[in-house]
Formats: C-alpha cells, sequence, structure tokens
C-alpha cells in the first residue's frame, strides 16, 4: 500500500486505478489485521471465525502453523509448571511420612527423645510401598485443590482448554514426581553408605544361603560385614549382599540395585549390605552359573563347526519344557548372541558350543522367567529345561531376536 501511494500518476485513467488499488490495499490490511488478532484469541474451535477469515485471506499453511502455535501451549509446556510444583510438594510429603514413622515407632518404644528422624525411618518409609502410594496421594490431592496456593496458581495459569485435562495431568504429575523422590532418596543413601538393601527380600540370592561363618560374627556387625564382603567378592555370580549382625548370618544376592521387604518388623529382621559391581550375569562362566545359580548344561552332542561367540546372529532349534515334561514351546528362533534378547539361561548355557552340537539346558526361575512367569505357558518360580540345537551362525545385523518357525529342526 505505502508503494502505491507513492506512484506518480500521469493520467486520469492511472490515477483511478491507483485510487482503487489503493482502497483494496487497504481494505485487505484491515481484514488481516482483524483475522491476525482473531486467530490469537482463545477460541479453541479451529473451525470457526478463524478458519473462515483465514481461508478468505489465503494465508500461508506455514503461517498458520506458527499461529495456531504461539496460540495454543503444547502439552510439555502445560505440564511444566505442573511438573515443578508435583517434585516440591513429592519431597515435602516424604519427609512428612519419614517424621510420621519416626514419631509412631518413638510412641510404640515410650521414646521421648528430641531430634529428626533416624535411620530406621529413613530406610523403612523408602523401603514402603504403602509409604509410596500415600505419598502419591497426597501430592495429588494437594495439585487439584483449588483452596491451596499450590493449587490455585495451577488453575489459573492453565490454559481454559487445558482445564478438564488437570486431573490425568495431575495424577500422572504426582505419580513421576512420587517416583523420582523416592528414587533419589534412595540413590542418596546409598551413595551415603547408610542403605543399600534394606529389610532383606526374598529371592536373588545365590545357593546354599545364608552364610552362618560357623557363629563367628553373632553380634559383631563390623566382623560380619568384612567377612560378608570378601566371601561376595570371590563369588563372580555375587553383586551385593545383606547381612544381620544379631544372626551373624549373610545372604549374597544376585542383584545390585536396593530392594525392600515389607513383612519384616523386629529389630532381628534389620539387614546391613552394600552393593559390589561385579560383572554382569550374562559374563558369568557356565562352571560359576552352576555353582552359584543352579543352571545345569549337558552336551548331548558336541558340534564340529564354528564355536559361537558374542555378536554372533544365532539361529537356535529348541523345545523347552516343564518340570512336568510338558512342551510349553518350541520352534527355531534367531537372535544377537550374548545381547540380552533370550533369557539369561541361554546366553549363559550356549558358551563354547559349535554349530551342529545339541545341548540340554536346566535353568532356574533367576536366569529364566523369575517370580512373574510367562502368563499362560510358565508358572511363576519355575525351573524349566531347554533342547537346544545350535543350527547356524551368521553376521547379520538383528534390532531384536524373532520366532522363524515352529519347527526346532
Amino acid at each position: 500500500c505505502i508503494i502505491t501511494m507513492k506512484l506518480q500518476w500521469r493520467s486520469a485513467s492511472a490515477a483511478v486505478a491507483a485510487t482503487l488499488l489503493v482502497a483494496l490495499c487497504v481494505y485487505f490490511e484491515a481484514e488481516r489485521t482483524r483475522g491476525s488478532a482473531e486467530l490469537l484469541s482463545p477460541s479453541p474451535s479451529p473451525s470457526g471465525a478463524s478458519s473462515a477469515r483465514l481461508s478468505k485471506l489465503a494465508v500461508s499453511a506455514s503461517v498458520k502453523k506458527q499461529l495456531d502455535q504461539s496460540r495454543v501451549p503444547s502439552s510439555a509446556q502445560v505440564r511444566k509448571p505442573i511438573d515443578a510444583v508435583a517434585s516440591l510438594l513429592a519431597r515435602e510429603q516424604l519427609y512428612k511420612a519419614v517424621a510420621k514413622h519416626e514419631a509412631t515407632q518413638r510412641g510404640r518404644e515410650g521414646d521421648k527423645k528430641k531430634g529428626g528422624p533416624g535411620f530406621v525411618a529413613w530406610t523403612a518409609t523408602l523401603s514402603s510401598p504403602a509409604a509410596q502410594t500415600d505419598v502419591e496421594a497426597q501430592v495429588k490431592k494437594r495439585l487439584l485443590d483449588n483452596t491451596s496456593g499450590y493449587g490455585s496458581q495451577i488453575r489459573q495459569n492453565l490454559p481454559p482448554s487445558f482445564r478438564r485435562l488437570l486431573p490425568a495431568l495431575a495424577t500422572q504429575a504426582a505419580h513421576e514426581a512420587t517416583s523420582e523422590a523416592f528414587r533419589k532418596l534412595r540413590s542418596q543413601m546409598i551413595l551415603a553408605g547408610q542403605w543399600d538393601v534394606g529389610y532383606l527380600p526374598r529371592g536373588n540370592s545365590l545357593l546354599n544361603m545364608p552364610e552362618k561363618f560357623a557363629g563367628k560374627y553373632i553380634g559383631d556387625r563390623e566382623g560380619l560385614g568384612k567377612a560378608c564382603k570378601k566371601a561376595c567378592e570371590g563369588r563372580q555370580a555375587c553383586r551385593g549382599y545383606t547381612y544381620n549382625p544379631s544372626k551373624g548370618v549373610c545372604y549374597l544376592k544376585t542383584v545390585d540395585t536396593p530392594e525392600g521387604g515389607f513383612s519384616c518388623t523386629g529389630p532381628d529382621c534389620w539387614y546391613w549390605g552394600q552393593v559390589l559391581s561385579h560383572p554382569h550375569v550374562q559374563s558369568l562362566s557356565i562352571q560359576d552359573a552352576q555353582r552359584d545359580l543352579g543352571l545345569y548344561v549337558t552336551d548331548l552332542k558336541v558340534g564340529t563347526g564354528e564355536e559361537i561367540k558374542k555378536g554372533d546372529t544365532v539361529t537356535m532349534g529348541y523345545v523347552g519344557k516343564l518340570q512336568d515334561g510338558s512342551v510349553f514351546d518350541q520352534g527355531k528362533y534367531v537372535f544377537e548372541f550374548g545381547a540380552g534378547q533370550v533369557i539369561t539361561g541361554d546366553d549363559i548355557g550356549l558358551k563354547g558350543m559349535r554349530v551342529g552340537g545339541k545341548r540340554k539346558l536346566v535353568v532356574p526361575p533367576a536366569l529364566a522367567y523369575g517370580s512373574q512367569g510367562y502368563p499362560g505357558s510358565i508358572p511363576p518360580d519355575a525351573t524349566i529345561t531347554f533342547d537346544v540345537s545350535l543350527l547356524g551362525l551368521s553376521q547379520e545385523q538383528l534390532s531384536g531376536g524373532y520366532k522363524a518357525s515352529n519347527d526346532p529342526d
């Protein structure tokens, strides 16, 4: 329009044409301004006046996208302030839960001493799924409470089009923030050397546990801790250990993550422990896996072909059986050896095989499907047997293992 108005007109007809052009420019400029204003308004519908105006003005798709993005915030932008508040509330509620446990424990014991929560209160709370569920519920409740400062602030800053989603957003934010708060505090206590396993969890122990050391360390926490660590260091399958000074016993464990049991209440149930950075279970030799975990490997036929090595793409024939002899699965399976694409018992039990060889693997739950089992096929805590044949090796690149056929031969 500005360029048009600056034209020098040399005839009447040119002046009339230019005047009409100026009028059209002014009209479309007004329409464009009004259309932009409507596009930036909080109307949630893309099919109303804004869309009609866009069509009338033939605004390009890229411009429309930019305007829409400036008008409607993304779910990530909406979640960010909610997540920040949820994180703050989760830590606050967790501290309250610890203090509540401490007060309850002191009340039971008639202990009137003052001071902050102690070791037992922290570890008991961090080990309790009930406490975590309660903290999460309190965080969600406070996020949705319109009468609280946090709740009202969230609602005021939430775009109208997202307000109906607030309960779902609060549920997700509360769950993630609570899980992260518990995880961080557990990690901090581990790094501080204050807590590694908490109450002794069932399972995940090496065979023939506990180590009793002939009763030598009953009541001797320091001596028992050193003896337990030495025993764990000497067993490649041991990733950590727990020990009970009052009983002088030690359990070597196959896991290296904090765990908690929840049915133990007396002082004799409290266990200390430590995590060691031993190799992953997959790197165990067959001999160590047999001694410490109960994996049994029998050669039925020794192959004469190429020997299997980590990174090979394997074609394996298999027949899987339960302890009663019933077959739960069979076929050919293709996978990368040593990459965790099969159960750990297979990754260990196939070591040293050559193409053409056949083996029988008796795999304990810890190296198979564990306490979860495989719904519909394998019950929880099942020891299973595989008759396997090494049919071929290649260097084919795989993103994951797959069943090639139902025929094991």
